[in-house]
């Protein structure tokens, strides 16, 4: 899951894959083209699994359905 939304990550110096998707993440959240709903679904996915499996909650203040 983490490679295929590292794919669709904007290249980075520092290369901190969370900085990363909460960035791609507001970049695409006004925007209801197919690639980013099919982008936030998978992010919804991940985040998700952090959630349930780790308890980690704040990796995104808030990440509302597409």
């Amino acid at each position: 899951m983490i490679h295929e939304l590292e794919s669709l990550l904007p290249a980075s110096s520092t290369g901190n894959f969370r900085e990363r998707l909460v960035a791609r993440l507001e970049d695409c959240a006004e925007s209801r083209s197919p690639d980013n709903l099919r982008f936030r679904q998978k992010a919804r996915l991940l985040l998700d699994f952090y959630s349930q499996q780790f308890d980690v909650k704040d990796i995104f203040d808030e990440l509302e359905d597409p």
